[in-house]
C-alpha cells in the first residue's frame, strides 16, 4: 500500500525522502526476483507449498502452505511484525471461491484486446474495461442449500 510522505524523513543509511514523495513496497519486482523465487516468470501452482518437515526431499507426507505466512519476501500480508490478522480466513475463502469457479464454470475474457491493468498514480490496478464471460458447466459440482 503506498504511503505519501507528509514530513521529510532520513533513513539510518542516509537516504532522504522529501515531502510529497511516495513510499511503496515494490511487490511485483520482489515476486519476480529469481533470488527469491526460482523461475519467477513460470507458473508454479506449488510455489508456496513445501513438504512438511522443511526440505525438498524427505518431508513428512502432506504439505504445509506458506501462502498465508508473512515474510519479508512476500509482503502482501503486511510486515512480519504486523501481519494482517484475517490472512488465514482470506486465504481459505479465496481458495474455496477459486476452486468453485474452476470446477463449475467455463470463463474467458470478454475482449482479449483490453489490457489487464494500468498505472494509476503509484498503483497498478485492473483495467476498468476488463470483463470476464462466465458460463456454468453442465454436470458441475452444484452446491446444496
Amino acid at each position: 500500500m503506498p504511503r505519501k510522505v507528509m514530513t521529510p524523513f532520513t533513513f539510518s543509511d542516509g537516504t532522504h525522502v522529501p515531502v510529497n514523495n511516495w513510499i511503496v513496497v515494490p511487490q511485483q519486482c520482489m515476486m519476480k526476483d529469481p533470488e527469491h523465487y526460482p523461475r519467477p516468470e513460470t507458473f508454479d501452482g506449488f510455489r508456496f507449498v513445501q513438504p512438511r518437515g522443511g526440505g525438498e526431499e524427505g518431508g513428512v507426507a502432506g504439505s504445509e502452505s506458506r501462502l498465508s505466512h508473512p515474510s519479508w519476501r512476500f509482503p502482501f500480508w503486511g510486515s512480519v511484525k504486523q501481519a494482517c490478522p484475517a490472512r488465514f480466513y482470506v486465504t481459505d475463502m479465496t481458495k474455496m471461491i477459486v476452486s468453485r469457479f474452476i470446477m463449475d464454470f467455463d470463463f474467458k475474457l470478454a475482449d482479449e484486446n483490453v489490457p489487464g491493468s494500468f498505472a494509476w498514480g503509484p498503483l497498478r490496478v485492473p483495467h476498468p474495461c476488463l470483463a470476464f464471460l462466465l458460463k456454468e458447466r453442465e454436470g458441475g459440482v452444484a452446491l446444496q442449500n
